[in-house]
């Protein structure tokens, strides 16, 4: 029979723990492939890699085959910094962080700031051993190979789901004519995977003076103002259904007031667009409207209600600078056969930051009767027809060059394409 003495036992119990404790140590060990591409920007693919292996410790390891983590890593030029963009996963899950740095950083802080970002995006893969809470309130996590991460610490604005996006566009013309126009417009947008909510309001001002020899000047101002929500719900990938309403005045169009509300189903191929890109997507609406006439319309009412159905698509292309999107659209009044449109849309926007966009527009419609037609074509005033330009002719066109700062995120602005 053998016996171990106390001490003996002290002894293999510290080899048997010693020797577990390596093996967790080995299986906490996460393999983790790194691609990196990096066109812009001051920071080298290879210094970014030992920055951010040196940083993890034995949390992770090199692996550029069988990895269990994929990190991508691409850095994009803009007017006055470098966007980098990391993109990680693991099995289906997967976690699309980014970060803008300015020119006027040097390259080693430029340099801790993507590692620490691609910490960012592998820490959520790695088995946690344990928590604690320091003295500041910060709660930090500790992995098996020792990397921590606060929990407190700033969220990456991609992680934002909201967005404010004001804008501003102006026309000044002095040829015979004199038009001074101002157009502002505001719209706030909250997006999660399954939910968006969008709304906007624009409001549009516009002087007129014409000098007619030997006749009176003609000179006036009009005023037309709008607002629209959106409520929507995805159903299942591109899939979703949404609640609509909007409203506003435009006197131009014979409309001293003018609702709608309805319902809409869309798809889209790339609901929530992450890399340069092209989509498509096509939506279906169909909308109660009610209309107030500043004079009796063609059919000789002061006020009408009717139901309206719409189809429209788009295409568009994203690349790291720029955006172009083709939209086309009917709607045909269901009542009233007769009262139809088809209209399109070319839409190309810079982004000069992530935030500031400068943005040009032009749009084609042609149609069949108008319903807010007025019967009588001297009803309105002349010099709102003038300035504006009435909607219910046969043809209408136009073109618009607009300025937009996005306070919040950004980025979600450009991507997400529901309902847009």
């Amino acid at each position: 029979m053998t016996r171990v003495t106390g001490r003996a036992s002290a002894v293999v119990a510290a080899v048997v723990c010693a020797w577990l404790g390596a093996t967790a140590s080995v299986r906490a060990e996460v393999r983790v492939h790194v691609d990196c591409h990096l066109e812009s920007g001051p920071v080298e693919c290879r210094a970014l890699e030992s920055a951010f292996f040196e940083s993890m410790g034995s949390s992770v390891g090199r692996s550029p085959r069988g990895a269990e983590v994929a990190l991508r890593v691409r850095a994009i030029g803009l007017a006055t910094s470098t966007r980098y963009e990391i993109s990680s996963s693991a099995g289906a899950e997967r976690l699309s962080l980014s970060e803008s740095v300015p020119d006027a950083v040097d390259r080693d802080a430029t340099l801790l700031r993507v590692a620490s970002l691609l910490e960012r995006g592998t820490l959520p893969f790695l088995p946690v051993s344990g928590a604690s809470v320091g003295e500041d309130g910060e709660l930090r996590l500790r992995t098996h190979g020792g990397a921590r991460a606060g929990a407190s610490e700033d969220g990456d604005d991609e992680d934002d789901p909201f967005y404010l996006r004001p804008s501003l566009s102006g026309e000044l013309v002095q040829q015979g004519v004199s038009i001074v126009s101002l157009t502002a417009s505001v719209e706030a947008s909250y997006s999660s995977e399954k939910w968006r909510l969008l709304t906007s309001a624009r409001s549009a001002y516009r002087h007129l003076r014409i000098d007619i020899p030997g006749a009176q000047r003609l000179e006036g101002s009009v005023w037309s103002g709008s607002g629209s929500a959106v409520l929507a719900r995805t159903i299942d990938g591109g899939l979703s259904v949404a609640a609509l309403g909007d409203g506003g005045r435009a006197t131009q169009n014979n409309l001293d007031a003018w609702a709608t509300g309805g319902v809409g189903v869309e798809w889209i191929r790339v609901p929530i667009r992450r890399d340069e890109e092209s989509n498509f997507g096509a939506r279906y609406r169909i909308l109660a409207v009610s209309h107030d006439y500043v004079s009796p319309n063609v059919y000789g009412e002061d006020r009408r209600i009717f139901a309206r159905h719409a189809l429209s698509a788009f295409v568009s292309w994203h690349t790291d600078a720029l955006d172009l999107k083709l939209d086309t659209s009917g709607t045909m009044v269901l009542d009233r056969p007769e009262a139809w449109d088809v209209s399109g849309e070319v839409e190309c926007t810079w982004r000069v930051t992530e935030a500031f966009e400068i943005t040009l527009s032009s749009w084609l419609t042609y149609r069949g009767q108008a319903v807010n037609q007025p019967r009588d074509p001297n009803g309105l005033d002349p010099i709102a027809v003038v300035v504006n330009g009435s909607d219910f002719g046969s043809t209408s066109y136009g073109g618009e060059l607009g300025f937009s700062y996005t306070f919040g995120n950004g980025l979600m602005h450009a991507r997400d394409q529901r309902w847009k």
